[in-house]
């Protein structure tokens, strides 16, 4: 019989904080991960970047440890500590061996719980993520994905930028960081992740009690309804390439051709045998960087294809991905093309669940976004089930005018 994948045991806590765990006895490690529902999502343009602000400042000293002790700790047991911020989520996380499983689990927890968030740290770290913003916007190849996305998705709190501005960050304060601790840092908002060689029981005895502790809230989340319309943007900048995304509606999390849109991703761009870089780059030379990817929120999403040229052939590099798309809507994909691309997604599923690390990971956002942890098998029938026609069908329904978005960053004064 093959083990289900992955095969996880899931807890509700009293107060609604989540802890999913799986067993695996094969590792001799195990990760530990801690997911609050702190992004974008629920910022606004005066906080905007408060929640890769916190990420950061978690890491800066307890009660209990300074921030010295935190990563020393870490380093004593052979472990990595880390953390990130998407656009609607914040994730800390612990790797350690198996057996300094009560040792990083309670430096986790300290850290999420306890931080100090001192006067003197938050100012300190203001200057660090300001600088965190200029380099950003040197590199271009960078900016215009937050450029494309604040483009498509307009004034909605998922297109500002993780980072935030150079004037939210300043507007930063403890009064500012308490206030949406206390308004985002809910029990029920909060997913505590385990996988490796420690038993379920052993994990639920160790967290429950202290994550018991934080008070139950009625309070619901919530945030503005999101529409993609056609719209375009310029960032007029002297730069050796001309640097463009362009992209259309995508699928929500939850969206059933979520599958659909990942394979006419991997056919169009997201492989180095996908039609655009074996066009582009392959056969012509006109880009070094071509790739298409899927941006999923739960309320939205977005399919961008990006490219960087030298700007005599902008339009040209352009004008061929605007082909591409409308060779899929009228002739649409071979045989070979659909087999090709469901193997590499089924491959890809498994691929990313091969450590502990992507165990515990896949586990926080299954049950993020899904709430509930779903089987990799589950995943792998939904792209067999995928016809030819039905690649077609999402193509002509994404790739027209009213979805389609544009945003440049380079040395030319206008689009075309």
């Amino acid at each position: 019989m093959v083990e289900k994948l992955p095969n996880s045991k899931t807890f509700i806590l009293k107060n609604g904080t989540t802890i999913v765990v799986e067993e695996i006895k094969n590792l001799r490690t195990v990760s530990i991960g801690i997911l609050v529902g702190a992004g974008n999502i629920y910022e606004n343009k005066n906080n905007s970047g408060i929640s890769h602000f916190i990420e950061h400042m978690i890491f800066k000293g307890t009660k209990n440890m300074s921030a010295l002790d935190i990563v020393s700790k870490i380093d004593g047991i052979g472990g990595k500590i880390n953390a990130y911020t998407s656009k609607e989520f914040t994730f800390f996380y612990v790797i350690v061996e198996d057996k300094h499983f009560s040792t990083a689990a309670q430096i986790l927890s300290d850290i999420f719980l306890n931080s100090l968030f001192n006067e003197k740290d938050i100012e300190l770290e203001k200057k660090v993520i300001l600088e965190e913003i200029k380099l950003h916007k040197d590199s271009p190849e960078t900016e215009i994905h937050d450029i494309f996305a604040q483009t498509a998705l307009k004034n909605h709190p998922l297109g500002m930028p993780i980072l935030g501005t150079e004037e939210s960050i300043k507007n930063i304060s403890r009064e500012s960081i308490k206030s949406y601790l206390k308004s985002v840092y809910l029990p029920k908002n909060i997913i505590i992740s385990v996988a490796g060689n420690i038993k379920a029981k052993n994990v639920l005895n160790f967290f429950s009690p202290i994550f018991s502790k934080k008070n139950e809230s009625n309070k619901k989340l919530s945030s503005p309804a999101i529409e993609i319309k056609s719209n375009c943007s310029l960032k007029t900048k002297n730069t050796e390439q001309i640097h463009f995304v362009i992209g259309t509606k995508g699928p929500m999390f939850n969206d059933e051709k979520k599958y659909t849109y990942s394979i006419l991703d991997n056919i169009l761009g997201s492989t180095m045998s996908s039609r655009l870089f074996q066009e582009i780059r392959e056969k012509r030379g006109l880009a070094y960087s071509i790739q298409s990817y899927l941006q999923s929120f739960r309320q939205t999403g977005l399919f961008c294809i990006y490219a960087g040229t030298k700007k005599d052939t902008f339009e040209q590099t352009l004008y061929l991905i605007l082909e591409e798309m409308k060779k899929i809507k009228k002739d649409g994909i071979t045989d070979e093309e659909l087999n090709r691309a469901k193997e590499s997604d089924k491959g890809a599923l498994v691929l990313r669940l091969e450590s502990s690390k992507s165990r515990m990971s896949y586990l926080a956002t299954s049950q993020f976004y899904f709430n509930r942890i779903v089987p990799v098998d589950e995943l792998t029938r939904k792209i067999d089930r995928i016809k030819k026609e039905d690649i077609v069908e999402l193509a002509n329904e994404i790739f027209i005018k009213d979805y389609i978005c544009l945003s440049v960053i380079g040395n030319i004064k206008k689009l075309p």
